[in-house]
């Protein structure tokens, strides 16, 4: 209900069970069963980065894919919330930083996270991504890099 209701000062985690094995099940429960959302899901949805990071502490699986076939972290992003806090969705140490923000996240097109903030103009997270180890050298399928696909979308706005 508190994730619903958009309070963001992570207290909804404290209603989940007791034991960490409770939380960790609990936490990764499909709860939109329409859209196949689990509770990070809908966190990252509503821009609520204080409850989201409190959800991951307390063991939310942010590799789970809702319905779409998306992660948390590309819901953030595809909701346009360009404050650079999507970046806490990803893993806890800068290896799997990196990794993560270097996967390819769309197969048809071949691109990652650094080519879909700058097909969606989030200049904060393109930035956060980049200072979390994002390659910015990384070409997509068309063979474009994330700056090319920035200056195209900055050129069909003119």
């Amino acid at each position: 209900v508190a994730v619903m209701e958009g309070q963001d000062d992570g207290s909804a985690v404290a209603l989940l069970g007791p034991t960490l094995a409770q939380k960790v099940m609990e936490v990764n429960t499909v709860v939109d069963l329409e859209t196949g959302s689990t509770l990070v899901h809908l966190t990252a949805l509503h821009k609520m980065p204080r409850t989201t990071e409190a959800l991951v502490q307390a063991g939310a699986d942010i590799k789970l894919k809702n319905k779409a076939g998306r992660v948390p972290f590309e819901v953030a992003l595809l909701t346009s919330h360009d404050d650079g806090s999507a970046v806490a969705l990803l893993g806890p140490t800068l290896a799997e930083k990196v990794m993560e923000v270097n996967a390819v996240v769309d197969l048809e097109t071949g691109s990652t996270l650094v080519h879909l903030t700058a097909l969606h103009k989030m200049p904060r997270t393109t930035e956060a991504l980049v200072q979390a180890g994002a390659d910015v050298t990384i070409k997509d399928c068309a063979g474009r890099v994330p700056l090319t696909v920035a200056v195209m979308v900055s050129r069909s706005d003119d």
